[in-house]
């Protein structure tokens, strides 16, 4: 598993572009960046992998600038990941940041 974070600021003007990803087994399993050609995904990042095959089980965004209520459909998702389905999973937590 390899990440790569990015946090924004500035225009896209003034800035070269951030890039951030998650590579499991070597493949991009999901990227994104700030004033680059990838869609900016911004808010909480989350990634639930499976740990014996090193493979994207799913992803999920929650843009708490966006909508305060974010925030707490975030805290339950997390909630219901802990407790249910996904016990044995590996959580991948990728942030990223706007100004």
């Amino acid at each position: 598993m390899e990440i790569k974070a990015y946090s924004a600021y500035g225009s896209c003007a003034t800035v070269t572009a951030r890039e951030g990803y998650v590579k499991l087994n070597g493949v991009v399993a999901w990227q994104a960046a700030w004033c680059g050609s990838h869609p900016n995904r911004r808010g909480v990042n989350i990634l639930l992998v499976d740990p014996f095959s090193c493979s994207k089980k799913s992803w999920i965004r929650y843009d708490t600038y966006a909508a305060s209520a974010q925030a707490t459909a975030m805290s339950n998702f997390l909630r219901q990941v802990s407790v249910q389905k996904y016990a044995y999973t590996l959580q991948v937590f990728l942030f990223t940041f706007l100004r």
